[in-house]
């Protein structure tokens, strides 16, 4: 029988609450605390961190019900979360036009509008406006939310080949990722001829790994086993991809006889290089102290962990937040309108007002959601359990 953890993992929340505070970060260009995030110190970003924790928490949430009572209610419990990510998202991208369209009426930053794929909506209204309900039409910054809709949408699927077998599973999962890789299979984009930024059946495996570590917790309280060459491979690896963002060789490899989506860092397919990476990443984590000293530390109301918890309303902020932040700079530091996206200096005063005042916005969302009593707040975990990727509680420095 599949059990649900009977204690929320805070640990997921802090996690999933480093990763929004990331995106948002990054998501104002240029400025000085984007130097921070951990894509500047690796091959990989935020999302793919958010999608991983995503599909452990889906296992949590619906495999047991799956499972153990109604395959058809737990279906329909997904599909409604997937209506509610699906009613989010367009309302979190028109607010974003209007935003844009406010800052280029009122502050004259109209060259934006050339930019993060907005011309669509302004030259081909009409086709836009077919595109958006159908995610067919994105633009940059809010093209997260569309990925998260069509993974939860294979959701039934994954619990269905789950619970027939969890190596079929991984067998589909591998096979569809390869396949996308060696024939460049996406969703196409409209109006605008292209593909989606976020390839779905890509993207997909990395859902799929997390919700088979899930799995493997219900299943048998233990995480991924903890292999020492294993662990030391993964921990140079890390090293490795960590002097290569940091110190930007980036092009410097030789070329191999392979498409770039498998053996560069293409970020749309999730090549080999960067889905190593994050799990390199998500294994070192999770079997090092640091998860220990977080089970004994993190408490319910803790900032990172109240982010994480309410992720949903908290994103949606903070991606509007971004573009105002954004907008912000550019409004401060002037630009050339003749030059597409021009680099802006950062000014110490200036981000961290906008950094700070974005965050502080982020956690007051979560902090309301909770006193709403949208959601409860979680207990922490007890003792005796077990850490989400690491084997068992000897395998972390307690």
């Amino acid at each position: 029988m599949i059990r649900r953890p009977a204690e929320r993992d805070l640990r997921i929340d802090f996690f999933r609450g480093i990763a929004l505070i990331e995106i948002f970060v990054n998501h104002i260009p240029g400025n000085l605390f984007e130097k921070f995030s951990h894509k500047n110190f690796g091959i990989t970003d935020a999302a793919e961190v958010f999608v991983l924790l995503a599909g452990v928490s889906a296992a949590f949430a619906y495999f047991p019900a799956f499972m153990n009572a109604s395959p058809f209610m737990a279906i329909g419990k997904v599909m409604k979360r997937v209506g509610t990510l699906y009613i989010a998202h367009l309302s979190n991208i028109v607010v974003g036009f209007a935003l844009f369209s406010s800052f280029a009426v009122w502050f004259g930053t109209t060259f934006l509008l050339t930019e993060f794929n907005l011309p669509p909506m302004f030259a081909q209204t009409p086709a836009a406006l077919v595109g958006l309900p159908l995610l067919t039409y994105q633009i940059g910054y809010f093209n997260i939310l569309p990925i998260y809709v069509a993974l939860l949408s294979m959701l039934p699927a994954i619990l269905f080949l789950a619970g027939v077998s969890r190596h079929l599973l991984l067998a589909v999962s591998v096979t569809l990722y390869l396949g996308a890789q060696i024939f460049q299979f996406n969703i196409p984009t409209f109006p605008d001829k292209g593909y989606w930024f976020f390839n779905p059946f890509a993207w997909q495996f990395i859902f799929t790994a997390g919700f088979l570590i899930g799995e493997r917790v219900m299943r048998t309280g233990k995480g991924v086993p903890y292999y020492a060459p294993l662990f030391w491979a993964s921990l140079a690896y890390l090293i490795a991809c960590g002097s290569y963002a940091y110190f930007n060789m980036w092009g410097t490899l030789p070329a191999l006889p392979l498409p770039l989506t498998m053996v560069g860092n293409d970020k749309s397919y999730v090549s080999f290089p960067r889905l190593a990476h994050l799990l390199a990443l998500a294994y070192v984590i999770g079997h090092s102290p640091l998860m220990g000293w977080l089970k004994r530390w993190l408490t319910p109301q803790n900032m990172l962990v109240l982010i994480g918890r309410n992720s949903l309303p908290v994103f949606w902020t903070g991606t509007l937040l971004s573009v105002i932040g954004l907008q912000i700079r550019f409004i401060y530091n002037g630009y050339d309108a003749k030059t597409p996206m021009p680099e802006q200096p950062s000014i110490f005063w200036l981000d961290l007002i906008l950094v700070l005042t974005g965050i502080l916005v982020q956690y007051g969302v979560a902090v309301l959601m909770d006193r709403l009593g949208r959601k409860q707040p979680a207990r922490q975990p007890a003792a005796a359990s077990t850490s989400t990727l690491a084997a068992s509680p000897g395998t972390v420095a307690e």
